[in-house]
């Protein structure tokens, strides 16, 4: 039964200076969540109703029909372009070849994109081209004995989805088993894993440009910024013997395999630490984490029990990893190890089946999902604020940046809480993009955390919130240095930037015949042709 856009308004409670504002009842299992910085709402996905809640605020303002999924199928996502202001929505797959892609407008759907195969739930947008990339893999079937043919569980070849608004400019052939999606924007290279076949796909624009070949079933992709690697986790799920192989990772520069570096049984996560470049891979099945620089293993550092699932702090360097602990009953409690570069600093026990999920840039918190506890435990670096009573199991979080709330979802029991820091707002901050290098009235654009702005002076700003923001350059037939990077604002902020001529568009100079430039040559031309002749017929004299 779709149950009509309804709010529970609760007391006002504050733990730890977190003041729980609402628990907005959406019925259904609310799932992934994404937040539109056009309108400042937030997008969450209800398979078991096929619908998108929509949210203003602690205000559910509209259940949008997208068609009904199902809890057996693969994970919903949805993803924001600022090109155009749309969300593109995947719901849970089935797995019999049908999936579509709804496609947002604010509160309207304005298209349903059918993609060749089930959807992978991976999703990218790349800004230079302002193109979306989605996975999708085609399933055989199986004959059933009343001649019925049933989709098996087994997918025999994968696609790579390009999309440009509404429309499908591409549909790539892959090998089955194609999944997560990685954009270099160093190189505006895409990176897409395929698991069936052990490789990386590498893709500029709709071109195939490589496709290299890793470990076992590569699953997770990071990017590190420094040295613009690319660092692949191949988790080999089966066992060889009756026992795990150790995993690797493959560390690919540009379109080169550079490294294959060994670590522990299944590793399942990775995260960069920009502070010393550090990639941090969690090892499920190994109970430690494996930190990498460039092409080497640094060192491993012992955790708790599976460490799985890790977020990085900006405002500390401090790496939080998610430590499972037991993965059948009875559960345990799980916990939190706190790791500074290569030391742990602190084991924080928290709920069962922990997953650090959110950072709130505007006080520092770090919120933690206790999925199997009902819980959400909200650190401060080391020191646990408090542990919010949510009920059933929270699933996901998501900061607005807008207002400063952490949005979470229960899918159990139909309701998303939000919560709200509590304390009094910081200020804004302006932030400025200053460039030389641009003929006057050049076109330049720049994304800053998925806002575009675009200029034909040499100044673009931004009024933002303290944070940590990513940011990309643009301009047609110019490139930018720096084209893209991290700040942390915590003033006003000035970034400079030099553009130059981009020598792939460079076009030969072509020599123009004017009249009189013409009848110079044709006289040069005549002359030649009249002193060859005289000069023959001298030699035939002689």
């Amino acid at each position: 039964m779709l149950v009509g856009i309804s709010l529970l308004l609760v007391p006002q409670q504050v733990f730890g200076g977190v003041i729980i504002m609402a628990n907005i009842t959406t019925g259904g299992d609310p799932m992934y969540m994404i937040y539109n910085p056009l309108n400042n709402y937030v997008y969450a996905i209800n398979p078991e109703l096929g619908t998108v809640n929509v949210i203003n605020g602690i205000r559910l303002i509209i259940n949008i029909t997208i068609g009904r999924g199902s809890p057996e199928g693969f994970g919903s996502n949805a993803i924001f372009d600022p090109k155009n202001g749309y969300i593109y929505v995947i719901p849970y797959s089935i797995t019999a070849n049908n999936t579509s892609i709804s496609v947002i407008n604010g509160t309207k759907v304005i298209a349903s994109i059918s993609l060749p195969g089930t959807a992978s739930g991976a999703l990218l947008y790349d800004p230079a081209n302002g193109l979306i990339y989605v996975t999708s893999n085609k399933y055989g079937y199986v004959s059933m004995p009343n001649g019925y043919r049933s989709p098996s569980q087994i997918p025999v070849v994968g696609y790579v989805t390009v999309i440009n608004g509404t429309v499908i400019i591409a549909n790539i052939t892959a090998a089955p088993r194609i999944g997560y999606i990685l954009l270099n924007d160093l190189n505006n290279y895409i990176y897409i894993a395929d698991a069936g076949s052990n490789t990386v796909l590498v893709l500029n624009g709709t071109k195939v440009v490589a496709n290299l070949t890793t470990g076992i079933y590569p699953t997770y992709m990071v990017l590190d910024y420094k040295n613009d690697y690319v660092y692949v986790s191949n988790s080999d799920p089966y066992s060889q013997e009756g026992r795990m192989l150790p995993g690797t990772i493959s560390v690919i520069n540009d379109t080169r395999v550079i490294a294959n570096i060994t670590v522990g049984l299944y590793p399942s996560y990775m995260v960069y630490d920009q502070e010393d470049g550090y990639v941090y891979v969690s090892n499920l099945y190994s109970n430690y984490v494996s930190v990498i620089n460039g092409t080497y293993l640094v060192t491993n550092v012992i955790t708790g029990h599976n460490p799985d699932i890790m977020l990085y702090d900006p405002s500390n360097g401090y790496v939080y990893v998610g430590n499972v602990i037991s993965f059948s009953p009875p559960y345990e409690n799980g916990s939190v190890t706190v790791i500074n570069s290569t030391r742990i600093i602190a084991n924080i026990t928290t709920g069962t089946f922990p997953v650090p999920d959110v950072y709130d840039q505007t006080n520092g918190f770090v919120y933690v999902i206790n999925y199997l506890s009902g819980s959400i435990t909200i650190m401060n670096g080391t020191t646990i604020v408090n542990t919010i009573v949510t009920g059933g199991m929270p699933n996901s979080a998501l900061y607005n940046p807008y207002n400063d709330y952490v949005y979470v979802t229960n899918p159990r029991i139909g309701i998303i809480t939000v919560l709200s820091p509590g304390i009094t707002l910081p200020l804004s901050y302006t932030v400025t993009f200053i460039e030389t290098g641009l003929p006057a009235g050049t076109k330049w654009s720049v994304t800053m955390n998925s806002v575009i702005k675009s200029s034909t002076t040499n100044e673009i700003a931004f009024i933002t919130k303290p944070g940590m923001y990513t940011y990309t350059i643009t301009s047609n037939n110019y490139i930018a240095t720096p084209s893209s990077g991290k700040i942390n604002i915590t003033g006003n902020t000035t970034v400079e930037l030099t553009f130059s001529k981009n020598p792939s568009t460079n076009t030969p100079q072509v020599l123009s015949f004017t009249p009189t430039l013409l009848i110079i040559i044709i006289l040069i031309i005549i002359l030649i042709i009249s002193w060859l002749l005289i000069y023959i017929r001298r030699k035939i004299r002689k």
